[in-house]
């Protein structure tokens, strides 16, 4: 290396040194003690490159920690995205999004399925095109109200027609809608709805109205098997020398069930089920009756069909066999009487018409019987379409429960996206930010949880211990929404945390959300608007109170409001079903819920023993 060069390195290192090279040591010690000094800084030197190489494996861990972070946040949310996607195509509710101006830009699967119509179809429609015109004012006065006070939500019976686009005929379905705005800071943006098929329930409501007036005519709070053997030993009692039973046809009229008999051996049952009969053979034997005014009857041991049942009967000591026809009101034969004499005689004309008169009390025990199973099918369908209506009737609330939290997990991962971009990366942000996002994810999955436990029937379930305060809790995730939205106060005083109570939770939990809705519902209009939840121990019993700012149930309602179809709200608002069904869940709990009339405002009381004794309590 030149001279000059190196002079020129000595003097930049000396410099770099701080070391002035004018400064430099004459003589030989003065220069050792100048080596020492340059070797301590070379120290210093390779120290501080240390430390460097340290930092910079440090730094290149945690952006490799980042992105492991980063990835596993994306996973995250891809899961929590997939899984909300799972929850829509899976809801048996339908789903639709509008523009403000009302045309549809989304529906989900059950919509279309609804309404008739493709995908396609329906995003070429304006809202408003699909409702009924006898139903378009009364909808568009609603909207108004809702375009002009966005925290408010439209829900109620709607009829929708049009053609469906696959059998190209047209149609018309009564459905249960639920809409609430999309509102972003104020400016309302869209609609989002729930559409909930009620055909059934509309048309099971207008035949039940015409059955229970049937039922309200018979015999009540007796079962069918007990009225019918009654009946029969009124026939023996007229005579020692007979017995009779009572069937019905079934499997199309080819075997009869046994109904009713008295004092004939558990064999004779049996023997029924395994007749091959004809009942066609049976009722063309009466259509045309004799002209003299004698009485028909069929004689079975006539009948090859019967044989078993004839030869079984003689083996009893009865001598002949004979049957009518029970009738209903339609005319259709709904049963068979049998009767058997130990006298080989035909029945006398007397007792003929003494055994019509008993066919007639058979008639009306079968159909009442046969209307009752049909009026509790009817039931349970108005009771699940009632759930599903309620489901409806939160979907808006509950979906502006879920948009919020997804919202801000989009902004969090925005946020952090951002901040792994730029390289500039603050690790208690990026943890705050994770923690923020987990803590969300946590509460969307919490309110799809209480969702599927609401919707799913819990009649089946076990008595399990639970905590009042996690049953009122899983309960206001779905209804504090729905009473924020209509600005009504919500107090719920301080409770016991440790009070727990013998209960299926699901069941309770969807008595207190009916009574809310109620009270939402009953304090809308009202000035002051506020419901207030207690709970506490009396005794041995667990008391729940839920009171609104409502001055109380009429005087006329109160004997009523707990009775089945019996309702206060708006036609289409209201099944009647909800405090009836809710009595008979508080019920099978052996509680009671009744309406405190002493309460200054209204006030619904559920009142459950703490301990169940769960051999003695049946599901509802």
């Amino acid at each position: 290396m030149k001279p000059n060069k190196l002079n020129e390195q000595l003097k930049s290192f000396l410099e770099a040194a701080g070391i002035d090279p004018r400064e430099l040591p004459k003589d030989k010690n003065s220069w050792f003690l100048f080596l020492e000094a340059i070797s301590s800084h070379i120290h210093v030197i390779e120290s501080d490159r240390e430390m460097l190489s340290h930092s910079l494996e440090a730094s290149t861990a945690a952006v490799h920690e980042t992105s492991d972070l980063s990835q596993k946040l994306e996973n995250e949310i891809l899961q929590g995205e997939a899984e909300l996607r799972a929850f829509i195509a899976s809801t048996p509710l339908g789903l639709f999004l509008s523009d403000a101006t009302g045309s549809i830009n989304y529906m989900n699967e059950h919509f279309c399925k609804i309404m008739g119509y493709t995908t396609e179809d329906n995003l070429r429609k304006d809202w408003l095109d699909l409702i009924h015109p006898d139903d378009r004012a009364d909808f568009l006065i609603k909207w108004h109200q809702l375009q002009h006070n966005p925290t408010m939500t439209i829900h109620g019976d709607i009829r929708f027609c049009g053609i469906n686009s696959k059998t190209n005929e047209k149609f018309e379905t009564w459905c249960h809608v639920n809409m609430t705005t999309i509102n972003i800071r104020g400016v309302v943006k869209g609609y989002l709805g729930t559409v909930d098929d009620v055909h059934e329930r509309k048309r099971a409501e207008s035949l039940l109205e015409g059955e229970k007036q049937i039922l309200e005519m018979m015999v009540r709070n007796s079962g069918q098997k007990v009225i019918l053997e009654s009946i029969l030993q009124l026939i023996q009692n007229q005579s020692f020398e007979m017995n009779a039973c009572v069937g019905q046809f079934t499997n199309q009229g080819r075997s009869v069930v046994h109904l009713a008999s008295i004092n004939l051996p558990d064999s004779f049952a049996n023997v029924f089920g395994k007749l091959n009969v004809d009942q066609k053979k049976f009722e063309a034997s009466f259509k045309n009756p004799p002209k003299n005014g004698e009485k028909q009857i069929y004689n079975l041991s006539r009948d090859p069909n019967w044989s078993t049942l004839c030869k079984l009967s003689i083996n009893l000591g009865f001598a002949d066999q004979y049957a009518l026809p029970i009738i209903d009101s339609h005319g259709n034969t709904s049963g068979i009487f049998i009767f058997f004499t130990k006298i080989n005689v035909n029945p006398t004309l007397e007792q003929l018409e003494i055994f019509e008169f008993f066919n007639d009390l058979f008639s009306i025990t079968i159909e009442k019987t046969s209307l009752e199973e049909k009026l509790l099918q009817e039931q349970m369908k108005l009771i699940s379409n009632s759930k599903m209506a309620s489901l409806g009737e939160m979907a808006g609330s509950i979906a502006h429960e879920i948009i919020n939290p997804i919202a801000i997990v989009d902004g969090f991962a925005v946020r952090l996206t951002r901040m792994i971009t730029s390289g500039k990366i603050n690790m208690e942000e990026l943890k705050a930010g994770i923690d923020k996002i987990r803590s969300t994810v946590d509460r969307i999955t919490k309110i799809v949880t209480s969702l599927r436990n609401f919707a799913r029937d819990g009649d089946n379930d076990s008595f399990a211990e639970a905590k009042v305060t996690d049953i009122i809790n899983d309960t206001l995730e779905f209804s504090r929404q729905k009473i924020g939205y209509r600005k009504i106060e919500l107090r719920v005083d301080d409770i016991d945390p440790t009070l727990k109570v013998d209960c299926r939770p699901i069941q309770i939990s969807q008595v207190l959300l009916n009574l809310l809705s109620n009270a939402a519902d009953a304090v809308e209009a009202l000035n002051k608007r506020w419901i207030q939840i207690q709970a506490k121990e009396i005794g041995d019993k667990v008391q729940i109170r839920v009171i609104d700012s409502g001055p109380g149930i009429r005087q006329e309602f109160l004997d009523k409001i707990m009775k089945p179809y019996f309702t206060t709200k708006p036609l289409g608002k209201g099944t009647g079903l909800g405090l009836s069904l809710s009595r008979s869940i508080i019920e099978t709990h052996r509680g009671t819920l009744f309406v405190d009339r002493d309460s200054e405002n209204t006030c619904f009381v559920i009142e459950l023993p703490k301990r169940q004794i769960i051999s003695t309590v049946k599901a509802a």
